[in-house]
């Protein structure tokens, strides 16, 4: 298992003031999030090397009740106790409780973990939560964007360890290489900034660059956020 905090470029996240991680976080998470959540009734979710503390704010404001945090990282390990005494935080190796239990889940949430992980660790790690997904349920995905139209040269140089940056096209060539039993979504993340001018701006720019792409003979990414979210539904069988 890679262990990759210390290097790794947004660890210093961790302290920002919480409220601003946590309300900035909830509302992306709201916004691209809500349509899968809505689906479900008393989900069992399970998230895996979550180093921070984002995800676990969102489950506790939407009322989930079965959440289970697994990962390394000590700070986070106990800031998350603390935080949130009412969910199952286990500080261990994710193949490690794999051997050990055999729950399983209606939702896997993975952060920011996949671009980290080389050829070998990616293959064990779909098989793994392929094993853990109820039939029906799904994976859900954040990671940067190699398409993105906003900012991928930050991604790309800036965090050495980072091993592959992943289009839409190449992620799905990839999972299905892996296993071909998800039926997979890749959509653009939410865009939270706050004021209506700097959405603007934003808009403004999305504008010129497809008019740059057209002039360039580019066709425009599909998926052009700097993140891209990836959502994996396990097929019934």
């Amino acid at each position: 298992m890679l262990n990759y905090f210390e290097s790794h470029t947004q660890y210093q996240e961790a302290f920002l003031t919480k409220s601003k991680c946590y309300n900035d976080c909830y509302l992306q998470y709201k916004k691209d999030l809500k349509e899968y959540f809505m689906k479900l009734k008393m989900p069992k979710v399970l998230e895996i090397w979550s180093w921070m503390w984002k995800f676990a704010y969102f489950c506790d404001k939407i009322w989930v009740k079965d959440y289970t945090w697994i990962d390394i990282d000590d700070y986070f390990f106990d800031e998350n106790k603390k935080d949130f005494p009412h969910y199952l935080f286990i500080k261990t190796k994710f193949q490690e409780y794999l051997k050990d239990h055999q729950n399983k889940y209606d939702v896997i949430f993975v952060s920011h973990v996949f671009e980290h992980l080389d050829e070998k660790e990616r293959g064990e790690m779909i098989r793994d939560i392929y094993s853990w997904l109820k039939n029906g349920w799904i994976r859900i995905n954040y990671m940067p964007n190699a398409d993105s139209a906003l900012r991928v040269w930050t991604w790309r140089r800036n965090d050495i360890t980072h091993k592959t940056i992943y289009t839409e096209n190449s992620f799905s060539q990839v999972i299905k290489s892996i296993n071909n039993n998800f039926i997979i979504k890749n959509v653009n993340t939410y865009v939270w900034v706050k004021s209506i001018f700097r959405r603007f701006i934003h808009m403004l720019f999305l504008f010129f660059s497809k008019i740059y792409y057209l002039w360039m003979w580019y066709p425009f990414p599909k998926i052009y956020t700097f993140e891209m979210l990836s959502v994996l539904t396990k097929k019934c069988r």
